[in-house]
């Protein structure tokens, strides 16, 4: 019976070794092995007349050099042993602090920055060991640290929710703990991007609830474009708490005219009002505009009493002209949709006007079914390619397609059998000569169809396609609307007729044309602008926030249009009151860098100029920077959403003096376990040092015992 359960032992190890071991050929090949051994063996000390050692050490030579040789040829097969190694994981602790300015601004901000700061930073080594911490900020982004300075100009709670979510997915996420005010100015309401999160949140509330004397600008509403000597209205919004029975001025600063005021009488401790003023814009460019309210009664926060806006000035328009073979309803969708940016001038002709019209008067033309199969308007066409007119072909059943495939290089449609049929676009989103939403897109998708000519469509190499046509539910690789650049000359094509419903559509189904202005807004701005040739150019964005910094970048080309960075490029900056600041610029790779950090709040004009050889180059522009405080709005703390925040995820809701029963309540959570997995290996036996010892230390032993026993 023992060797019974011996044997049967000896089978099982045998057995789990062998369903252990991974070769990369067949398990054949290890008979091979052993007889390789055998036979090597088999040579050395089997009937070999010059052996002259007993028996018993021949068979213990026998038996060394068998497993050497067999080893080795082992390892040749890449033998590889399956192991499953054990993992044990700490439920993680995800801490996030709101880092924006709010909850300094209050009555208790020495106390935030010093003792609850360094609360915070305890708080890993106060829940322990058995947890793994992680501490976050947020507010104008999500970044991780745990030293709070309360710098941000925003507050983000959704977007430090929706990191947390993303960034711990399928990890051993135990439980969310968020400081702050539950004041939020950016990203959609907490509560809704929580609803996902299966982790407790265990709120601390800080700031102050109880609210204070303060009056405030709330919101200011304008056209950020106005056109010369055009009179725009500034609507501004006002509210006040505790203040009954005050009295405050409204002053609007703008184009260095004496400031216009409004007397506002608060009536009740909650008290909102709006107020509108009306300024004529006398001047070109970009201008600021300042709004103060004026109060003689004491206020814990004034930086929201002010605000700055900025609006830019145009002389002229941009000029469009849209030349159509005949009346049609497509022509006036365009020019509604166009008549709703300030931007652009609509003209309307007919190809049979075209003699009156002098095209080189604009700066772009939209070209409806012409060329027409009943008119090639072969002069138009000289014209337009001369002046290198950016061009939109918008194509129905009067274009004549060989006459617009020899215009438009962008791309051909091949037809011989003059059909039409229905196709609705089908948005590429690989498209990346303009950006166009996603929201946009989708609802652009479910739009009517258009008449399209049935045929065979070739698209250029230098041409984009930003929708293709989908027929009958099938989508095709046959484009609906092409996008081409040339050398700098861009031109555009709708294969097809009925955008008109396109815009009756948008408005019936979502109550308003904003995806279809959109498209036509976005189309028309890329056609229009043009390549920038210049040798030397300065590059800002038009506006700059006053939390980040303002960096400038120049290019500088030679001749053959080649860039050069080994000149001295230098800068000249203008701020509103007249100040002048110089500065030089850093070359960095092909262009040239300068980093101005954070500027003040106003209109900044640049001259810059270099030198290149015997030819001298000057770029000069205007920036903005701009930067009304969101957290100055309103500093009373919501604690309200912070108590629903960790109720919905079963937490709970602290004070910062309550912050030592942290430990005990993630003690009593069950969500908080360790996770235990196994993750298998492959370990090679070649990389084993025991298994390799064992080869050296056999084919050692038997050198030694042959020389020992006087063998060879």
């Amino acid at each position: 019976m023992l060797y019974y359960h011996l044997q049967v032992y000896l089978q099982l190890k045998i057995s789990v070794l062998f369903s252990d071991l991974i070769i990369s050929y067949s398990y054949g090949f290890i008979v091979l092995a052993i007889l390789a051994g055998l036979l090597y063996a088999g040579i050395l000390y089997v009937r070999n007349k010059r052996n002259k050692i007993g028996r018993f050490w021949t068979t213990i030579l026998f038996i060394i050099r068998f497993l050497s040789v067999f080893l080795l040829a082992t390892l040749l097969l890449s033998p590889y042993f399956k192991t499953n190694e054990k993992f044990v994981e700490k439920p993680i602790v995800v801490l996030g602090y709101d880092n924006s300015q709010s909850i300094v601004l209050g009555r208790d901000s020495a106390f935030y920055k010093t003792t609850f700061s360094q609360q915070w930073q305890n708080i890993p080594s106060l829940i322990g060991e058995d947890y793994n911490s992680e501490a976050y900020l947020f507010g104008s982004q999500v970044r991780k640290s745990d030293a709070p300075d309360n710098s941000d100009a925003s507050s983000d709670y959704s977007e430090f929710i929706a990191h947390v979510k993303n960034e711990y997915k399928g990890m051993n996420l135990g439980a969310v703990v968020l400081a702050g005010d539950g004041i939020y100015n950016q990203g959609v309401e907490p509560l809704f991007t929580a609803s996902g999160l299966s982790v407790p949140i265990y709120t601390i509330a800080l700031g102050d609830t109880v609210a204070i004397k303060d009056i405030k600008i709330t919101d200011v509403r304008y056209n950020s474009l106005v056109y010369k000597d055009d009179i725009f209205p500034l609507e501004i919004s006002v509210s006040a708490d505790m203040l009954k029975g005050e009295q405050a001025e409204l002053v609007v600063s703008a184009f260095g005219e004496s400031p216009q005021k409004k007397r506002i009488n608060i009536d009740d401790h909650d008290f909102t009002a709006s107020y509108e003023f009306k300024l004529l814009a006398k001047k070109t460019g970009k201008h600021h505009i300042k709004i103060d309210i004026l109060l003689n009664e004491e206020e814990l926060n004034k930086s929201n009493n002010h605000s700055s806006i900025f609006v830019e000035i145009f002389n002229d328009a941009q000029k469009i002209l849209i030349l159509a073979y005949s009346p049609h309803p497509d022509v006036s969708a365009i020019h509604q949709s166009l008549k709703s940016f300030q931007q652009y001038e609509t003209d309307i002709k007919y190809i049979k006007d075209f003699n009156t019209v002098k095209v080189k008067d604009y700066n772009l033309v939209i070209l409806h079914q012409i060329p027409s199969v009943f008119q090639r308007a072969d002069q138009l066409m000289n014209e337009i390619r001369d002046l290198e007119m950016p061009v939109l072909y918008i194509i129905g059943k009067h274009s004549s397609l060989p006459v617009f495939n020899q215009q438009f290089n962008g791309m051909d449609i091949l037809t011989t059998i003059g059909k039409y049929e229905e196709t609705r676009p089908d948005v590429n989103s690989l498209f990346k000569r303009f950006s166009y939403d996603i929201e946009y897109a989708s609802q652009l998708e479910n739009f009517p169809p258009l008449i399209s000519p049935l045929g065979n469509y070739v698209v250029s190499q230098n041409a984009e396609v930003f929708a293709y046509q989908r027929i009958n539910g099938i989508s095709t690789d046959f484009p609906l609307i092409v996008f081409y650049d040339k050398s700098g000359v861009k031109s555009g094509a709708i294969a097809g007729e009925g955008i008109w419903m396109w815009r009756i559509h948008n408005y019936l189904n979502n109550g308003s044309f904003e995806a279809f202005n959109n498209f036509i807004s976005k189309s028309i701005q890329y056609l229009s602008v043009k390549k920038d040739k210049r040798f030397f150019k300065v590059n800002t964005k038009n506006e700059y926030t006053r939390s980040e910094n303002v960096i400038i970048n120049a290019e500088l080309y030679n001749d053959s249009y080649e860039a050069v960075n080994d000149a001295e490029v230098s800068l000249r900056l203008t701020d509103e009151n007249g100040q002048q600041f110089n500065y030089l610029f850093t070359p960095e790779g092909d262009i040239y860098s300068l980093d101005l950090k954070q500027l003040d709040v106003g209109v900044y004009s640049y001259f810059a100029k270099t030198q290149l050889g015997n030819e001298q180059y000057e770029a000069n522009g205007e920036f903005i920077v701009s930067g009304q405080s969101f957290e100055s709005r309103d500093l009373q703390a919501d604690h309200a959403l912070l108590y629903r925040l960790a109720n919905s995820g079963n937490g709970k809701m602290l004070y910062p003096d309550e912050i030592t029963e942290l430990p005990s309540l993630l003690t009593e959570n069950n969500a908080l376990k360790k996770r235990t997995y196994f993750e298998e290996k492959l370990s090679g036996l070649n990389t084993i040092p025991l298994i390799l010892i064992i080869i050296l230390f056999l084919l050692s032993l038997e050198w030694f015992l042959r020389k020992y026993f006087g063998s060879y």
